[in-house]
């Protein structure tokens, strides 16, 4: 079990929160639940960080809801360094 996080500085600052939504493989179902998350939480900065599966075309709203879309490369080690490196370079509040 994780440890429990607390409430960290941008909350109490009023400063957006920065998310990191990583999604390992962004299909319809997942993005209809991130495009819900977005809008819900519009007072937010989120990125989203995917692999998007060849042919998959989820007409989705994702690139005009969230900061940025990054895209995943192919690979899985590949895609583990390529988190590592957004997580470090962006600095998200948030990863999820």
């Amino acid at each position: 079990m994780l440890p429990a996080i607390e409430a960290s500085a941008p909350e109490q600052s009023g400063r957006p929160l920065r998310i990191l939504h990583v999604v390992e493989s962004l299909g319809s179902g997942v993005t209809t639940a991130l495009e819900g998350y977005i809008r819900n939480t519009p007072g937010h900065v989120h990125t989203v960080l995917a692999w998007r599966r060849d042919g998959a075309h989820t007409g989705d709203a994702l690139d005009r809801l969230a900061a940025a879309v990054l895209t995943l490369p192919p690979g899985r080690l590949a895609q583990l360094r390529s988190v590592r490196r957004h997580v470090a370079e962006l600095r998200p509040d948030v990863v999820h």
